[in-house]
């Protein structure tokens, strides 16, 4: 009878210690869902901005190509008139000599 008294207190005693550790695992576990699913929220947030960034961007990109060819046709227009100065200016010092400024 002792021996059955003994082993019945060895198995109360891991009993007791797996429930112990079965909860402190269902508490782990439970805030690892809780964590997760905060995780997700800013996943999707974060998803939402990189989505907003991504369309702005391609506006962005838009509004650039359409400056540079508005640059690229005045670029070639003010070239045009720099060289236009620059022959009447021959021309005018060529008319006037040394004395033209």
């Amino acid at each position: 009878k002792s021996y059955c008294d003994d082993e019945l207190a060895k198995a109360s005693v891991k009993k007791e210690d797996l429930e112990t550790q079965v909860a402190t695992h269902s508490s782990k576990l439970e805030a690892a869902v809780a964590k997760s699913s905060v995780l997700d929220g800013e996943v999707a947030e974060l998803q939402a901005d990189l989505g907003a960034l991504s369309a702005q961007q391609l506006k962005m990109d838009a509004m650039r190509a359409d400056e540079r060819k508005i640059f690229a046709t005045t670029k070639d227009d003010l070239e045009q008139g720099i060289a236009g100065v620059q022959k009447a200016m021959g021309i005018l010092r060529e008319y006037y000599g040394p004395s033209f400024v």
